[in-house]
């Protein structure tokens, strides 16, 4: 499966978080434990605790979808102030 597949389907799931703006992925490294880099952008409003739940749980299904665990998970959280 296409990579840019994999990240649009975990760029969604991300995305359907209350208070999610803007999610992006990337995937790097072999496909049996890929490097994964998420990044998510928040609505000031935003409660942190549920969106690191949702990100948490996006990713289980991302891994169970996929059949394999990251090797490497770096999440950035971005306030985006500039909407409120």
């Amino acid at each position: 499966m296409a990579s840019g597949v994999l990240t649009g389907a975990l760029e969604r799931d991300l995305l359907r978080a209350p208070g999610v703006r803007q999610a992006r992925v990337v995937l790097t490294g072999p496909v049996t434990g890929p490097d994964v880099w998420v990044e998510v952008r928040l609505s000031p409003s935003a409660g942190l605790d549920a969106a690191r739940a949702h990100v948490d749980a996006a990713v289980r299904r991302f891994a169970a979808t996929v059949g394999c665990r990251p090797a490497h998970l770096d999440v950035t959280v971005l306030v985006d102030e500039t909407a409120g």
